[in-house]
């Protein structure tokens, strides 16, 4: 008796050099397009599961960041509008120490129709092992 679908989709401009130069990228889609595995890493079980409904409802993602070559590092900002009224919106700094290791700082606001906003700044690594 269970059913999920979704649709998903990306338009992304991409320079083609990783890290160098403007990107943009939009990611609108409604209905359960991702497992929201992802998510539950990214937010934590609390807010994935107070901000929406499950598999319901609408919401696009959105980044714009601009790759520094002699810095190596893409500062960025983001937003995710959601059908249930929630807004997040971020802004951070991805940073590549190599191929297999990397580091972002992020700030970000959630809104929600729930409660009253809340902020969180993150620290996350990046290890590769091979």
């Amino acid at each position: 008796g269970y059913e999920e679908w979704g649709f998903g989709g990306m338009l992304q401009l991409d320079p083609g050099v990783r890290d160098r130069g403007l990107s943009i990228r939009l990611a609108p889609s409604y209905g359960n397009a991702a497992s929201g595995v992802s998510e539950l890493w990214d937010r934590g079980v609390n807010d994935a599961v107070h901000d929406r409904a499950p598999g319901m409802g609408a919401s696009a993602d959105a980044e714009v960041a601009y790759g520094l070559a002699d810095f190596h590092g893409t500062p960025y900002t983001g937003f995710r509008l959601a059908g249930s009224g929630a807004r997040a919106f971020s802004t951070g700094l991805r940073y590549d120490l190599g191929s297999a290791l990397g580091i972002r700082i992020e700030g970000t606001r959630l809104e929600s129709v729930l409660g009253a906003a809340e902020h969180t700044l993150g620290i996350r690594g990046r290890v590769r092992l091979r």
